[in-house]
């Protein structure tokens, strides 16, 4: 069995706090509209208002309820800006894109998008998140809307 991805150094001096009141708020939306039975939902947040911490909590509701989560990005940077965000958050994950070691047995994967594309696409998960949604074209669109 692989060990998770080890590149990403916990940064100590980080202590996972309460959301603040707008980000609380965001996270009200997203999970209403899940309990609501929306499947399709796009949360929008401009650039610093910490979509990743968030994102993070979201997710760490989900992983303890035992379920899966993946999130696909659609570049390299905002896959390790994410993998650091949920190292310091304790939440283990593999990261699936080229040149990084896999650890396919974590219950959260944060994936490249073009690594998504050529491996991944049949697996089953339960929460699809695309960070910077301007940045997908018509190309994949099936991810976004599987």
């Amino acid at each position: 069995m692989k060990k998770p991805c080890t590149l990403r150094k916990v940064n100590r001096a980080f202590k996972p706090t309460k959301p603040r009141e707008y980000q609380q708020s965001f996270i009200d939306d997203i999970t209403k509209a899940v309990m609501s039975g929306y499947k399709r939902i796009v949360a929008c947040a401009s650039t610093g208002a910490g979509k990743s911490i968030v994102l993070a909590i979201i997710a760490q509701r989900a992983l303890n309820k035992n379920k899966r989560v993946i999130i696909i990005l659609p570049r390299r940077s905002l896959v390790i800006q994410l993998s650091e965000t949920f190292t310091n958050f304790g939440i283990t994950q593999g990261i699936v894109m080229a040149g990084e070691p896999e650890y396919r047995s974590a219950r959260c994967q944060i994936v490249s998008v073009d690594t998504y594309m050529e491996r991944l696409a049949s697996g089953r998960m339960q929460i699809i998140q695309a960070d910077s949604v301007e940045s997908f074209n018509g190309a994949y669109s099936a991810i976004i809307y599987p």
